[in-house]
């Protein structure tokens, strides 16, 4: 039975023990055999007989720096010992040897699921990236480096060759700590999956909040613009409605005080046709007037002539020896209308 690992560093412990007298070598024995690459081993113990027979058994179990984890047991007993492998011990082993090798079967997985979900999250940022995609390989040396410090806890932890006894008692339930080891990493990748996404939906939330913040502003001072321009066209409204009021309550004034004065013209004109009226009745009854005085000149004229005529020749042909002392003459009498005449004396 043999098991040989290439290791970079190993610590050893071991103990023995002696029995009494005994004979016989030969006995049966369970070997695993392996190879891995390990950066800590273990070494286990061993028991062995005095001088006729012995049991050895080891157990190996390699670091996760490449993902690799070997391990066997191994045992020999002789006919003569005192110690001997019973059928649950040899259950046990076989067990822990099937163990081991979906062990690593499991990491071997989880590392290719947790390589395809970064590459999955690499390819979905940048295809989700709006327009200039981002860079985020130093965050992916930071996962490295947490996760190979993650890896080396682990392995100082649960990583070593360790050789025991038969009889020795069993270890830890090596699937337990392959299922929490498998749930811690889950829940660290699930972590930085949902602070990468986090980060980016802050991202683009902060990039929105930019853009809405710019058309924000943009909209406000649109709005103060008109804002200040809705008061101007009130204030000249305001301006023009007074103007308008102004200027009708003006012609309204100037309607009725023309309105007044056309009155006022109107019985003037009025007055003045009934005082042209009266004044051509006087005319008329003046020109009506005159050519009676005219004509009543005239004959007077003629009779003045007649008498000087008269009067030159009686004092020609005789004297006269007592002239009238008075001569009736006429005297015209002006009326509205008409015209009278009477006579009176004239004293010679």
């Amino acid at each position: 039975m043999s098991c040989s690992i290439k290791r970079t560093s190993s610590t050893s412990y071991r103990s023995g023990g002696g029995g009494g007298a005994c004979g016989g070598s030969s006995g049966r024995s369970s070997s695993v055999s392996c190879r891995r690459y390990a950066s800590s081993v273990i070494g286990g113990g061993s028991y062995g007989g005095a001088a006729c027979g012995g049991y050895g058994g080891g157990l190996s179990m390699g670091g996760l720096g490449m993902g690799g984890l070997g391990g066997g047991f191994g045992g020999s007993c002789g006919p003569g010992g005192d110690l001997l492998l019973n059928s649950n011990e040899k259950v046990t082993m076989q067990n822990l040897n099937d163990r081991l090798a979906s062990y690593l079967e499991k990491v071997r997985r989880l590392e290719e699921e947790n390589a395809q979900l970064e590459h999955n999250i690499r390819e979905w940022y940048r295809k989700q990236a709006p327009s200039v995609s981002k860079d985020y390989s130093s965050y992916y040396q930071t996962i490295e480096q947490l996760q190979n410090q993650e890896i080396r806890q682990l392995q100082s932890q649960t990583g070593g060759d360790v050789s025991v006894e038969v009889n020795a008692a069993p270890g830890e339930d090596l699937t337990k700590i392959l299922n929490d080891l498998r749930n811690e990493y889950e829940q660290i990748i699930e972590k930085n999956r949902k602070e990468v996404e986090q980060w980016y939906e802050i991202q683009e939330v902060n990039q929105q909040v930019t853009s809405s913040s710019q058309d924000i502003q943009t909209s406000s001072h649109q709005l103060t613009e008109l804002k200040r321009e809705m008061q101007n066209l009130e204030i000249e409204l305001q301006a023009q409605l007074s103007t308008k009021t102004s200027l009708e309550n003006s012609l309204a004034e100037t309607e009725s005080r023309y309105s007044f004065l056309l009155q006022q013209i109107q019985a003037q004109i009025n007055c003045v046709e009934e005082e042209l009226a009266s004044i051509r009745c006087e005319m008329e009854g003046q020109s009506q007037e005159y050519k009676m005085l005219l004509g009543i000149k005239t004959r007077l004229e003629q009779e003045i002539q007649q008498y000087r005529s008269l009067l030159q020749e009686g004092t020609q042909d005789f004297v006269v020896e007592n002239p009238p002392s008075h001569i009736l003459l006429p005297t015209l009498i002006p009326s509205v209308g008409r015209c009278q005449v009477s006579q009176h004396f004239v004293s010679m």
